[in-house]
């Protein structure tokens, strides 16, 4: 078949579609299943029923109209917008995994947040895999060492193994000492 100009209308073939030259403008193409590159017959957008599958360089993206689903990674130079009005990002990992988030700056990363399934604990680890912090679902908060007031790091609770120290101002304002010799300090 050999299309020059406009077509208004659509266009049904049940063998292949060819053209050179200049593009023309159309209404619709209508394939039973697939539009195939002829060059890489593994390049294709495949049609069937609800589902909307684009295949390159050995991966697939499915369009459904329960979503998207993708066998590699998805990648953007833009924002990834959920909007609703309960909008949602959901990490599903198979079994024995930790699915999680990682955050990385020209491809190091930096930080890292995921669910430990020893534990089903929410844990925080910088980009050396050094726990920071961990949240359980009984609402317990664990910290490694330090609660710094936001906009004043000489004001904190400083924990650290049979001690805690209430500073402001970076002063011991109290000093809790368990050891042989407990104690309690006041405006040290």
């Amino acid at each position: 078949l050999h299309l020059l100009g406009q077509v208004g209308g659509d266009i049904t073939a049940s063998g292949n579609i060819s053209a050179s030259g200049a593009s023309s403008v159309f209404k619709g193409i209508l394939v039973d299943q697939d539009i195939i590159h002829t060059g890489d017959s593994n390049t294709k957008i495949r049609f069937t029923g609800d589902n909307v599958a684009v295949t390159a360089g050995g991966t697939t993206t499915n369009f459904e109209t329960t979503g998207i689903d993708v066998t590699g990674n998805i990648t953007s130079s833009g924002n990834i917008l959920a909007k609703s009005d309960d909008a949602r990002i959901r990490v599903d990992a198979t079994a024995g995994d930790s699915p999680g988030f990682e955050w990385l700056e020209n491809s190091s990363r930096k930080w890292i947040v995921f669910n430990d399934p020893a534990n089903d604990h929410q844990t925080w680890k910088n980009a050396s895999g050094t726990e920071l912090m961990e949240l359980d679902q009984d609402g317990h908060l664990y910290v490694t060492r330090k609660i710094i007031h936001k906009g004043d790091t000489n004001t904190f609770i400083d924990f650290t193994t049979g001690d805690i120290n209430f500073k402001a101002g970076n002063q011991n304002m109290i000093d809790l000492t368990s050891g042989s010799q407990s104690e309690i300090t006041f405006n040290e």
